[in-house]
């Protein structure tokens, strides 16, 4: 069935036809369905350029240009089809309790407006009423950037065999700490990189690893980093809201860890990287956690999904410990997973639906921002499931016929978790996700400490541990008595870090 994969794959790439509205934008929205005619330039060029044009211009992803009434007008028809089939745009998820800012669903009103324009002849009419095309500033899509850095040399990426994970540090050589508000990426061969992970590096061990074995970059994650962010597949770029920001150390050197999926032709890859950085430290810290951790690796996920399974489900649950407002969920998986659904139940009972993938699709992992923030109160339930089809039925599984699929890093094997991101006032009091962060971390956890010690005793009995990081307990409890220290979470810190921050690419 790898067949049918790549076809996936190969549709996904060809049909990028819709993509979210941007504050870069100057294009007025167009205007609803009319008793009057219909015409490209009044109309249809708005809804064009505001949801097509940032992908559909030469140098992006998408493989043709939708910048001119002869652009639009000989593929009309196919962009009608998937429109109205609500294939494109891709978004994915389902309305729940919450709004998304970069919410890229077409209107009902847009829908007729287009569908009036193809059924009445296509239009072009006043070119004096065309609107400009949307500019952006070097061609990036967040605008200029503050800081530009790209690999020193192309990594080559062959036309078959597995997947490939390569690590490549870039010196930043910052004058000061900094704030980072986001990371864009331009991988001058898109077609083989699935994911990119974001770190910060400020030991210079990872500097000294890049190369060792003759290549470009380095295996493996011997390095102490944190998590400063993150790209994978049909992902748009997007700044943090709320004035959120994460800390940037001035010794940082950024860590590109990649994920290459060859698709059938060898390709050299060397990725530029834009940095954006925000003019003051924030007044709230950025924290972000999975639900189950590990990407699900400590779940039942491990002994596998049977071949022909249709309802295999993983989930977890986390409680907060402060009152948070959440901005940012999104989920991560692979091939045989059909849904994914985020949801937070509060302390009178009320639940809320936070993100529901009723359709997870591969190809597009998006992130979704909240377009309001959303107040938590301290004690609510924070839950994520994660559902997998490991049948023939499911035409996105790898194996024909299936076969036992465990966690992994392959992207024929799986993977799974909720992501949660909050702003907080007291970022200590969270679990530590590979945030960066000012202060003293052995502070942090004397703090973490006291908010979960429930009976004051200095230690963390197995009820006292979120119910979500409980599979772990045995191997941070070094001595075996059933209780956690201060002096076990200190040590284990680094491997809470890889665990939690996204060593499970």
């Amino acid at each position: 069935m790898a067949h049918i994969r790549n076809s996936v794959l190969a549709v996904a790439s060809i049909a990028l036809l819709v993509l979210p509205h941007s504050d870069l934008y100057a294009v007025e929205p167009n205007a609803a369905p009319t008793t009057g005619e219909v015409t490209f330039s009044e109309h249809i060029a708005p809804l064009i350029f505001n949801n097509c044009y940032e992908c559909h211009r030469p140098g992006e992803a998408a493989p043709f240009s939708l910048m001119s009434y002869e652009d639009v007008s000989k593929r009309a028809t196919m962009l009608q089809e998937v429109m109205e089939r609500r294939f494109m745009p891709p978004w994915h998820p389902a309305p729940g309790h919450v709004e998304f800012h970069n919410s890229r669903r077409l209107s009902d009103d847009q829908l007729a407006l287009y569908s009036k324009w193809v059924a009445t002849g296509k239009a072009k009419g006043d070119d004096e009423k065309l609107p400009e095309l949307p500019t952006f500033a070097g061609g990036w899509r967040l605008g200029e950037p503050d800081l530009v850095v790209t690999m020193p040399e192309s990594f080559h990426v062959p036309a078959d065999g597995r997947d490939i994970y390569r690590n490549f540090a870039i010196p930043l050589d910052l004058p000061e700490d900094k704030w980072l508000t986001a990371i864009e990426i331009r991988p001058d061969e898109r077609s083989v990189v699935h994911h990119v992970l974001y770190f910060s590096d400020e030991s210079g061990v990872a500097r000294g690893l890049d190369g060792r074995d003759g290549k470009p970059g380095f295996r493996g994650m011997g390095f102490r980093a944190t998590q400063v962010g993150g790209w994978a597949v049909g992902g748009v770029p997007s700044k943090l809201p709320y004035g959120l920001a994460r800390k940037l150390p001035q010794a940082s050197d950024l860590i590109l860890a990649c994920h290459f999926h060859p698709v059938g032709k060898a390709a050299d890859v060397k990725i530029t990287a834009a940095l954006y950085f925000a003019d003051k430290p924030p007044e709230r810290d950025y924290v972000r956690f999975q639900i189950p951790p590990g990407y699900g690796r400590g779940t039942k996920l491990s002994q596998g999904v049977p071949p022909g399974e249709k309802n295999f489900q993983i989930e977890g649950e986390f409680t907060l410990p402060a009152k948070a407002e959440l901005i940012h969920v999104s989920g991560h998986a692979h091939y045989i997973c059909k849904s994914m659904k985020a949801t937070a139940t509060l302390p009178d009972g009320t639940v809320l639906d936070l993100l529901s993938l009723p359709a997870w699709d591969f190809n597009w992992q998006g992130q979704y921002y909240l377009k309001e923030g959303l107040w938590l109160p301290k004690g609510t339930v924070l839950r994520g499931e994660v559902n997998y089809d490991n049948s023939a039925d499911n035409l996105n599984n790898p194996n024909d016929p299936p076969k036992l699929i465990k966690w992994g890093i392959q992207s024929t094997d799986e993977m799974g978790s909720l992501f949660f991101g909050f702003a907080v006032n007291d970022g200590d009091l969270f679990p530590d996700q590979g945030r960066p962060r000012g202060g003293n971390r052995a502070a942090g956890l004397t703090q973490r400490l006291k908010a979960l010690d429930k009976n004051s005793d200095g230690k963390l009995q197995a009820d006292e541990i979120p119910a979500a990081f409980r599979p772990l307990m045995s191997r941070i409890d070094k001595d075996s008595d059933g209780v956690l220290d201060r002096q076990e979470l200190t040590e284990s810190a680094p491997r809470l870090r890889q665990l939690f921050g996204g060593a499970g690419r």
